[in-house]
């Protein structure tokens, strides 16, 4: 009969009233609980546990619920993880009360970002939301976000003529973190485009306005603040970019005090990774890896964290050991 080995990490609920900007009645923060990673083991079957370090959820740009995301990991044998929606960590609290002790929850964040012109996504993990430090970034990061949403409105009114109902910009207006996959949805549904890419090529792409970001240094001093660990994202790019290095953004986060780089990703091949894991052991870097799931929005796979199909064990990440 199959053992299961448990070690469970302390849970500590705490009363706070300002989690974040759209969840100041949150009841419940953690820091990291849950249970290690752990196997069960038989006779005839080994059942190896997972990790992902990149989620989104509706909170965010993902489309699931924060228990449809819990049940759809644990299905699938992921059991560390971190819901790291964009600037905010709304999601929290309910996906912590879904996963009720099933899975390891690490805390975590991904800011949206400049450095040098270029857009850089700083992730942060293991802090109290209630931290001062993030609950200020965060505030300061969707109000960033809610002006880039009056940009685009005002872009396509004035550009290609579109105006979305009240209803529709009260839907967009509510939002913790409005994006441009918000509007994308809105613009699909009213039959203005067949596709995300779609909406993107003909209608926001054009806006070069909305590009009001958080700066890189500011976002890592936040996490860092909050005794948290700050982790380069995707760092030769995101969804839909070129795969370059740029060292001077390197030499620049290196210089902030990031701790991490995110080596495997769901879009970096074995070659790239390696690439990566080499730069890491370099400069004395963490390694993270995350799929950067979002649901129906994006074509990305939970626990995907190589472009190769590779499984990648938990332990090539060292991050975990210092959460």
């Amino acid at each position: 009969m199959a053992q299961l080995v448990e070690h469970i990490l302390g849970k500590d609920e705490v009363s706070s009233s300002n989690l974040d900007i759209s969840s100041r009645n949150a009841l419940t923060s953690v820091r990291a609980f849950s249970f290690f990673d752990f196997q069960i083991t038989n006779m005839e079957k080994e059942v190896i546990m997972y990790a992902d370090l990149h989620l989104h959820s509706k909170f965010s740009d993902g489309s699931d619920t924060t228990p449809a995301l819990c049940e759809k990991l644990l299905s699938q044998n992921i059991t560390t993880f971190a819901l790291t929606d964009h600037d905010t960590v709304a999601g929290l609290p309910s996906l912590i009360e879904a996963v009720n002790g099933r899975a390891r929850v690490i805390t975590g964040v991904e800011f949206s970002c400049k450095e040098n012109g270029r857009t850089t996504h700083i992730l942060g993990f293991g802090f109290e939301p209630s931290a001062p430090a993030i609950i200020e970034m965060l505030a300061y990061g969707q109000d960033l976000r809610r002006q880039n949403l009056e940009i685009r409105l005002s872009h396509l009114k004035n550009t290609h003529h579109i105006v979305f109902s009240e209803e529709e910009n009260a839907f967009l207006r509510a939002k913790n973190s409005p994006s441009r996959a918000h509007l994308a949805k809105l613009l699909i549904q009213n039959g203005y485009a067949s596709s995300y890419q779609d909406c993107m090529e003909k209608y926001l792409n054009g806006c070069k306005k909305d590009e009001l970001r958080l700066t890189a240094k500011d976002a890592i001093s936040a996490i860092l603040a909050a005794d948290a660990i700050p982790v380069w994202a995707h760092p030769l790019g995101g969804e839909g970019e070129p795969h370059e290095f740029v060292p001077e953004t390197l030499e620049a986060l290196l210089s902030y005090g990031v701790r991490g780089m995110e080596c495997y990703y769901s879009r970096y091949t074995e070659k790239e990774s390696d690439f990566l894991l080499d730069i890491a052991k370099t400069h004395g870097l963490l390694v993270s890896g995350g799929s950067d799931y979002h649901g129906a929005n994006k074509t990305v796979r939970l626990g995907e964290l190589s472009a190769d199909g590779i499984e990648i064990p938990t332990e090539k990440l060292t991050l975990l050991s210092c959460l």
